[in-house]
């Protein structure tokens, strides 16, 4: 009787064990159809989102065409800036301040972004050695005024911020004493002989 009770209860045992596994076995592949399935969705949503975005959400702007970077009083200083410079060194024109500081906190960093140099004077591996600011009538405007201190401020102990007044031709011989006095940059031989002789 004894051997009859220990044979049920070992029947009993196995089909609870093993019937339960087999059972999870047979939802097995619907689980995993689930699976797949969710994944196809999840995928199919993403690649919906990004190949046709909503209306609302990207509104049609619409733009027009600017020919240059600089204006015409730029472009004439930008030209005595390539006369006076060695070719050791690279001249950049409207170059985002960001991309020569960054704000330690994130929150600042939409007062710098959307804010441009008007020249970035680099060596030929794009080291910074000077930023030059063109101030012309537009820097006497009070919101102007605030820019200014904020750039003044932030590049101050970064990098040499030389400031040149605006005038309807630039002085070649002018424009290297005055960045040479205010940074390591060597300008042509020519205009340090000019300066010498001064």
């Amino acid at each position: 009787m004894f051997e009859l009770f220990t044979l049920f209860c070992a029947f009993y045992v196995y089909i609870k064990l093993f019937g339960k596994h087999h059972k999870d076995e047979k939802n097995l592949p619907t689980k995993r159809k689930i699976q797949r399935q969710t994944r196809t969705n999840t995928r199919n949503k993403i690649v919906n989102s990004l190949q046709s975005p909503s209306p609302k959400s990207t509104p049609e702007v619409e733009h027009k065409k600017k020919s240059h970077l600089c204006t015409k009083n730029e472009q004439n200083l930008y030209a005595t800036l390539l006369e006076i410079l060695p070719s050791e060194y690279v001249v950049h024109c409207q170059v985002s301040l960001m991309a020569l500081i960054q704000p330690k906190d994130f929150k600042n960093n939409s007062r710098t972004w959307a804010k441009r140099m008007d020249f970035v004077i680099t060596d030929r591996e794009s080291m910074v050695l000077a930023v030059i600011e063109l101030d012309d009538s537009t820097h006497k405007w009070k919101s102007r005024q605030q820019r200014d201190k904020y750039v003044n401020e932030s590049l101050e102990g970064h990098h040499t911020l030389i400031r040149i007044g605006s005038e309807r031709r630039y002085d070649p011989c002018k424009i290297a004493l005055l960045i040479e006095q205010s940074s390591s940059i060597r300008c042509e031989r020519v205009y340090s002989h000019l300066l010498e002789v001064q």
